[in-house]
């Protein structure tokens, strides 16, 4: 699982993140099996709370084009 989205101030996922897989498939890629986890002493992470979200899928070339964008930090 990745990292989506982790605490603005601090980035410590003691104070919770938003974890989900990412697979690379034939077409593209898909987020996918989204799950809420907060604090380094719980063993697994809430896979109820975003059991409704996603999956999404992505082209190959629009994802890695915006990719590459982010690490020129050309998006913004």
């Amino acid at each position: 699982m990745v990292i989506f989205f982790e605490c603005p101030l601090c980035a410590d996922i003691g104070c919770g993140a938003i974890l989900g897989k990412i697979t690379k498939t034939d077409s593209g890629y898909k987020w996918s099996d989204f799950a809420y986890y907060k604090g380094w002493h719980e063993e697994e992470p809430e896979l109820e709370l975003y059991k409704d979200v996603g999956p999404f899928e992505f082209s190959a070339a629009a994802y890695e084009q915006t990719i590459k964008q982010a690490e020129q930090g050309d998006l913004f």
